[in-house]
């Protein structure tokens, strides 16, 4: 795993991200810690990247260790949806906490998103 430090306390502007084929056309992308505005950008670059020629079929951004999602957050994942839909890649989130499914759902975002309980669901 990467971890990423912005200078800021790690409780506040931590996040690690591993990015990882499952199969020949399915990429995982594990994160932990909160994404926020200091730490959004690393979510998005990695996910953006898993999306690099040649596309996988599906991209699954596990989310379930994460803690806290805030707008920038969201917008990260918005971002990276309207990509993958351009490369023909089908995105999977999985949103297993509320710290993810709460923000999801009151921006409205979910009705969006791909979302799954759980890996093996998304996997599948």
């Amino acid at each position: 795993m990467t971890h990423v430090d912005h200078g800021l306390s790690p409780s506040t502007a931590s996040i690690d991200v591993a990015v990882r084929p499952l199969d020949r056309d399915v990429v995982l992308v594990d994160t932990a810690g909160e994404i926020d505005l200091a730490t959004h950008r690393q979510l998005e670059l990695a996910l953006s990247g898993a999306l690099e020629p040649p596309a996988p079929g599906v991209l699954i951004a596990d989310l379930s260790a994460v803690s806290f999602l805030d707008s920038a957050g969201v917008n990260a994942l918005v971002n990276v949806q309207r990509r993958a839909e351009t490369t023909g890649t089908e995105l999977r989130i999985v949103s297993a906490n509320r710290h993810v499914s709460r923000p999801l759902r009151i921006t409205g975002v979910d009705r969006q998103l791909n979302l799954y309980g759980d890996r093996a669901a998304a996997r599948e």
